[in-house]
């Protein structure tokens, strides 16, 4: 590519603050979000503070539901870089749209009606009583709310935005590998301008332990630490 990069946007909401401005301030002064780590779970180091994007709201509303807390993290903050950059004067099969998403936890107890109800006369688990009636219990909006891109999708259907477009899923990587792939589809000029969106999940116990499994983090809590947030 002959020429630099031009950012021409952004926006970001954290822990550290609802907007770009406040979290780079936060950083800034060397502010931090963690909190001590939940007793139960046995996580190790120290714990992210969340946004609480438990909105009662979304177990009424299915549009919510399918994108869950990653969902509602993106879309106002793309809508907010699209706007603000413009975009929607470009052709949009020219605008691309790369997201760095996070594996989608369930919520906790998003099963334990269905649990409940798959019990057989002794208290333990019954396939049969599962298969019975048991699994009517699981809304059947769940296995879309569990997929990243259905959230990404959504974000390029409210914006028109029909250029190349991925989803990425690793961990602390996944934002950095979402640049390159915009960045690629630049140089290649497939895209004359590309939105590039991160957002995490729920920062909760299921979240570290995933984490401590997959060897990102230490008994003494260095490495990668889960919070909620979107850029």
């Amino acid at each position: 590519m002959s020429g630099a990069v031009a950012v021409t946007a952004a926006a970001a909401r954290t822990a550290l603050g609802e907007s770009l401005a406040a979290t780079c301030a936060a950083l800034a002064a060397g502010r931090g979000a963690l909190a001590p780590p939940p007793d139960a779970a046995g996580a190790p180091g120290a714990r992210a503070a969340r946004l609480g994007l438990d909105d009662p709201q979304a177990e009424d509303d299915p549009a919510l539901r399918i994108l869950g807390p990653h969902g509602r993290l993106l879309e106002p903050l793309a809508r907010a870089v699209h706007d603000a950059a413009g975009l929607g004067a470009l052709a949009r099969e020219r605008v691309g749209l790369f997201a760095a998403l996070p594996l989608v936890d369930t919520p906790p107890g998003e099963f334990e009606a269905a649990l409940r109800a798959a019990r057989g006369p002794d208290g333990a688990p019954d396939l049969a009583a599962f298969f019975g009636g048991g699994w009517r219990a699981i809304h059947p909006l769940w296995p879309l709310s569990a997929l990243g891109n259905v959230a990404a999708g959504q974000v390029s259907i409210d914006l028109d935005v029909r250029g190349d477009n991925a989803v990425l899923g690793t961990h602390s990587d996944a934002g950095l590998g979402a640049l390159l792939e915009a960045v690629r589809s630049l140089e290649l000029r497939r895209s004359d301008a590309v939105l590039v969106m991160a957002a995490t999940g729920r920062a909760d116990d299921a979240a570290w332990l995933r984490l401590r499994r997959a060897g990102a983090v230490d008994p003494e809590g260095a490495g990668v630490a889960p919070g909620e947030g979107g850029v």
